[in-house]
């Protein structure tokens, strides 16, 4: 039941990004109460689980303590429903881990490509593009074409663990690969273009437990890309490639001297004022914050327009103050430990599992370097990909995931 509920959190999450999140929250929160009265008919207490877990479920309590000190407390408490929501699928997730290992991680890595090519060939088949060209898709597809890679960059390297050590599934493997990197260039996301590079030289430096076999499945993976980026040449044509790369090059951000001056790029001055915003909330507020989720308040309140903050650091210090900023660092160095010593440990002693913490590796530090520049907060795969780093190193257990209560 808990595998099919946080399948069903992540197929929904598209369509509920267009819905205002309802729908992933229903999700979510069905997921919640199912873990709930199992517990309550059980007798049992996920002690282990929140032990293993512990910065994540801390991080979740303070954005909820910080409703009392927030300048705008509705809106903490909307962006902590979603917080909360996205909490059950890294509950859900590390349990998941627990019981079944790797095999959890590689059915969702197949499912999530999938999932969102099917999103994506609706909106192509109704606009013509998956990135939204006017007004009138904006309203109703809103960031999809920015969200769907963000979740796909996450599985991509479990596919390419799968291509290594999972032969038998490679055709389904293979089929997943070629969903993600269609996203990738179909979102002409400039976040996506240079992650995936980022990906791929991570790959060349991480993939392989010797340099002879990193440099050949370095050489493999380049000649499979530019194989895959002639055809989409082909088939979308040069404007896929040549107008994200144009939109980066003269990108706002990269020059905020003039910032009262609107950009042609609205987005990109929208996203220079929240950095600028964001840094001087953390000038005024550092020690405690404004309240999770409050900097698009703290925004309009001088611009007329919202944003939410598009920085993991501006979220965990800016609304979550110092003890957010430590939180956020505990879990970035924590989990990052964590798999690194699973990684060595497993590097002489069995391929498969040092592969798949290699992908974990490549993954979470993409993962972290996205969260620069984007929400992943509200990303459901960025926690379950948390779940498998904090789970990295601890063997499957079957059967006892929890502690029971005493009396």
């Amino acid at each position: 039941m808990d595998q099919a509920l946080v399948l069903l959190a992540l197929a929904v999450y598209p369509i509920a990004s267009v819905t205002r999140m309802k729908l992933y929250l229903f999700a979510c929160g069905a997921m919640a109460v199912v873990y709930v009265i199992s517990h309550v008919f059980k007798g049992t207490a996920p002690l282990a689980t929140i032990r293993l877990g512990w910065p994540v479920y801390a991080f979740v309590a303070l954005a909820a303590a910080s409703t009392a000190w927030s300048i705008d407390r509705s809106g903490t408490l909307v962006s902590l429903t979603w917080l909360v929501a996205s909490g059950a699928v890294f509950h859900a997730s590390l349990t998941l881990f627990r019981r079944q290992g790797r095999a959890w991680m590689t059915r969702v890595a197949l499912f999530v490509p999938v999932a969102w090519v099917c999103v994506a060939a609706w909106v192509i088949l109704r606009w013509g593009s998956f990135r939204s060209t006017s007004v009138e898709m904006g309203a109703v597809i809103g960031s999809l074409s920015n969200q769907g890679p963000a979740v796909t960059e996450l599985a991509a390297p479990y596919l390419l663990y799968m291509v290594v050590a999972e032969p038998r599934r490679r055709l389904a493997t293979f089929g997943a690969i070629g969903c993600a990197l269609f996203l990738v260039v179909a979102s002409q996301s400039r976040g996506a273009l240079l992650l995936l590079g980022v990906t791929v030289a991570l790959v060349a430096v991480l993939f392989g437990r010797t340099t002879g076999t990193k440099v050949r499945r370095t050489i493999a993976l380049a000649v499979i890309g530019a194989g895959v980026v002639a055809i989409l040449w082909g088939v979308l044509g040069p404007a896929y490639f040549s107008e994200p790369i144009e939109r980066l090059r003269n990108s706002r951000m990269f020059d905020a001297s003039d910032i009262d001056i609107r950009s042609v790029d609205e987005a990109d001055y929208q996203r220079t004022v929240m950095y600028l915003e964001g840094i001087n909330v953390i000038r005024a507020h550092g020690s405690t914050g404004i309240g999770y989720g409050a900097l698009a308040s703290y925004i309009e309140d001088i611009y007329g327009w919202r944003l939410i903050s598009h920085n993991i650091i501006i979220t965990a210090w800016g609304e979550m103050g110092l003890a957010g900023l430590a939180l956020a660092a505990i879990i970035a160095v924590v989990g990052t430990r964590r798999v690194w010593i699973a990684r060595s440990a497993a590097r002489r002693v069995d391929a498969r599992v040092f592969y798949f913490h290699t992908a974990t590796l490549i993954a979470w530090v993409v993962a972290l370097m996205h969260a620069q520049f984007r929400p992943q907060l509200s990303n459901p795969m960025f926690h379950v990909l948390a779940a498998a780093v904090f789970a990295a190193g601890v063997d499957a257990a079957p059967g006892s995931p929890d502690a029971r209560h005493s009396g």
